[in-house]
């Protein structure tokens, strides 16, 4: 420890006493784990965060059917203590302990019940809660961009995008008039159909089609008298005649000012809609049944992951927007939120009721919220803070020159001989594992990330709808991506061993091998040919704008945007500005399209090459370019998917043959050898070749700019145990621990 602190002496500028008028007050204790993060934690709502800082606190606060592994990542019983798969993989069945209530800061039941407490607080944590979390995350109200993370569940999909079809049932009728509810229409609906709920034109030509299906001819064509009749009958709660637009008169279907949609009907017929649930079932409180669409190989991983974290309907329905802020949020994790002042600071209590509370070892965790790197690697020197998840860029080389690379390069990490050994720390669930590094040291290790620039391909110049023609918004993309010597960048600004990025999804996916001869390499030969191509097109350099790169505030985002800034510019000669801004308003910037190119990243949900190409399908949750592409939505939703499906249909067979192979993707092989033998792994092997078609595809129209591939960097203070650097560098706080008696 003496050791590190006078190797990295030069680097602490803030002293001691800084760090406490930092966080604006008097010395107070230090809780007994302190990490950093480099933005404000935006919300503590699984169904709304979308960042990795978000995620991190959520899985210490709530608890989903699996938590992960600290090392390998593999799902370990959470709220599920067993499950069992059905032979087709389309059923799991969840058994949950009944030991485990929703709970809060300052809940003690032994000093008297819940009451004065946060809705929910005492309440047991049954499979009705993860029923209402998944809903509510596919309700197309609640808008949540990783809704897709759920789209495995049978239903889904139709469920969160509007689709419906019309079948026979009873629903509420009023005079001649059958009565649906927006609302019902928009969050539920039943197989089949394709039609969107919202699009009134559509769903009104949809419902006029089936009509003439019903027996009796059951839908009226519309008179004024019989619309007069229907509204005599109507409840106060629906609207009257008078309230309807009188071109809706005149016509069978008409929504009113409530929302409600009305079908008129003749007076001894009812019509109505009958909805398909999604698939998920609880045949008791501690037992949970998910059906699947389809057979989804990386199911139980994403079960551990943020979306599918159980939320507290009486919570939600009692404070609505602000169920998830301190004074008012219940949780079932294994801590507590004590604090959270979201801009600076954020304080974990250890949740005393938790189910496994015995081993969890740190009594409090604290969350500092520190944009600037420099001022983090301070403050770790200065040894109040146990862990750093980033460094700047300068800094890297000196803690490798320190001998604290360890892991990166299959390396073992190194036991301090100097100090007595602490006693092994290992999770009870799996008796192998071992989560205490006794060291300190800096661990690099490959990271299942890609970092990218994104194109807005909305507005011009990269515009795929260009006036001329949209070729020529491909052809600019395509120039921009050959521009930036990427090898340079890796070497030259970040030093920290990232790999460049040619295409975008990175190695260390089982089974998936990336596509060969379509990468972005560095070449400017190449990208002022393709600059070229666009002025043979009729694109002249004065239409032009001075580009604006966007990035989130960030020392190292900055370094990585004026390097990007001076390729543009001394390889292509275009001028570009750089924009800055905060987090929430980049987050906001880039939902909008407010923006030429910005800085993106994505670490992957799970291992499987999905969790980084299904972002793109038209108008996903994080897509975030404009881009659109049929033929892809089509691998990513169809064939990908559900692969047997799409093979045990001779027609939609052969058409996916046909797409692979217009991607230079030859599958009838395999497609040939899966039909006289079926077995699983010939269905992944097609699975992957999907996929590898249509990352080619996305490489063919590039609405992004792959720059390069992660690393993780953990600057880990001694002492510290349960970080044990794993792909995705995911760090389950529930195992990390400090052992003080270390220090002198």
């Amino acid at each position: 420890m003496f050791k590190s602190l006078q190797l990295l002496g030069a680097m602490i500028i803030i002293p001691l006493a800084g760090f406490f008028a930092l966080f604006g007050g008097q010395e107070e204790e230090r809780e007994s784990f302190v990490y950093a993060e480099m933005q404000s934690l935006e919300t503590l709502d699984p169904a709304m965060m979308t960042g990795v800082a978000e995620g991190r606190v959520a899985q210490a606060v709530f608890e989903g059917l699996t938590t992960y592994h600290p090392e390998t990542l593999a799902p370990l019983p959470g709220m599920a203590t067993s499950w069992d798969v059905s032979e087709d993989e389309l059923t799991y069945t969840f058994h949950l302990r009944n030991d485990q209530v929703w709970t809060c800061r300052g809940y003690d039941p032994a000093n008297g019940s819940a009451e004065g407490f946060p809705a929910g607080t005492g309440d047991p944590v049954v499979a009705g809660d993860f029923i209402f979390a998944l809903e509510r995350v596919l309700d197309p109200e609640t808008a949540s961009q990783y809704s897709y993370m759920l789209y495995a569940i049978k239903n889904a999909i139709n469920y969160n995008t509007m689709k419906m079809e019309i079948e026979f049932a009873e629903v509420h009728r009023s005079g001649s008039e059958a009565v649906i509810s927006k609302a019902d229409l928009l969050a539920k609906f039943p197989p089949g159909g394709d039609v969107d709920a919202g699009d009134e034109n559509a769903l009104r030509e949809f419902l006029k089609k089936k009509a003439t299906n019903l027996p009796g001819d059951a839908l009226l064509k519309a008179d004024p008298a019989s619309n007069e009749s229907a509204a005599e009958e109507n409840s106060a709660e629906e609207a009257t005649a008078e309230e309807i637009a009188p071109a809706a008169v005149f016509d069978p279907i008409s929504w009113d000012e409530h929302g409600n949609l009305h079908i008129r009907l003749a007076d001894d017929k009812s019509l109505a809609v009958k909805f398909l649930k999604l698939g998920l079932d609880a045949p008791d409180d501690y037992t949970l049944v998910i059906h699947l669409d389809a057979v989804t190989p990386y199911f139980l991983d994403i079960t551990s992951f943020s979306t599918w974290l159980p939320v507290n309907k009486k919570c939600v329905d009692t404070y609505g927007d602000k169920w998830a802020i301190v004074n008012n949020i219940v949780t079932n994790g294994s801590y507590l939120l004590a604090e959270d002042f979201f801009q600076n600071k954020m304080v974990l209590k250890r949740n005393e009721l938790y189910w496994d509370k015995e081993h969890v070892r740190s009594e409090s965790i604290g969350v500092r919220i520190i944009e600037g790197e420099s001022t983090q690697v301070n403050l770790y020197c200065a040894g109040e803070i146990d862990w750093l998840n980033s460094l700047p860029q300068a800094q890297v080389p000196v803690f490798i020159a320190a001998g604290r690379d360890t892991a990166y390069a299959g390396a073992t990490r190194p036991s301090k001989d100097d100090v007595p050994e602490t006693p092994e720390f290992r999770n009870p669930l799996d008796p192998g594992l071992d989560t205490n590094p006794n060291y300190e040291g800096f661990m690099r290790t490959p990271y299942l990330g890609t970092y990218y620039y994104r194109f807005n391909v909305t507005r011009r110049p990269f515009a795929t709808n260009h006036e001329n023609s949209k070729e020529i918004g491909r052809l600019l993309r395509i120039a921009f991506c050959h521009a930036i010597d990427k090898k340079m960048l890796c070497e030259d600004i970040l030093k920290g061993g990232q790999i460049p990025a040619d295409t975008y999804v990175p190695s260390g996916m089982p089974g998936y091998t990336r596509p060969a001869g379509i990468g972005v390499e560095f070449n400017t030969a190449k990208a002022r040919q393709y600059l070229k191509e666009a002025r043979d097109l009729g694109f002249r350099d004065d239409e032009m704008p001075v580009l604006n790169i966007l990035y989130n505030t960030s020392e190292g985002h900055r370094q990585i945007a004026a390097f990007i800034q001076d390729q543009i510019k001394q390889n292509l000669g275009f001028d570009v500005e750089l924009q800055n801004q905060e987090w929430r308003v980049y987050l906001d910037s880039t939902q909008k399209l407010d923006y030429d190119l910005c800085r993106a990243g994505w670490i992957g949900d799970y291992t499987d090459p999905n969790t980084f190409l299904d972002m793109f399908v038209t108008d996903g949750g994080n897509n975030n370019t404009g881009w659109s592409n049929e033929l892809y939505d089509k691998f990513i939703l169809t064939y990908a998917r559900d692969p047997r499906r799409s093979l045990a249909d001779e027609s939609l067979r052969a058409q996916l043959i046909a797409d692979c192979q217009s991607q230079g993707i030859d599958v009838r092989e395999i497609v040939e050898d899966y039909l006289a033998q079926p077995t699983a792994q010939k269905v992944a092997q097609i699975r992957m070749k999907v996929f590898e078609s249509a990352e080619t595809l996305l490489m063919h129209d590039v609405p992004i700019l792959p720059l390069y591939f992660y690393v993780s960097m953990n600057t880990i203070a001694y002492g510290t145990h349960g970080i044990t650097g794993n792909i995705r560098n995911i760090v389950p706080l529930k195992w990390v621990w400090v052992d003080r008696s270390l220090y002198p």
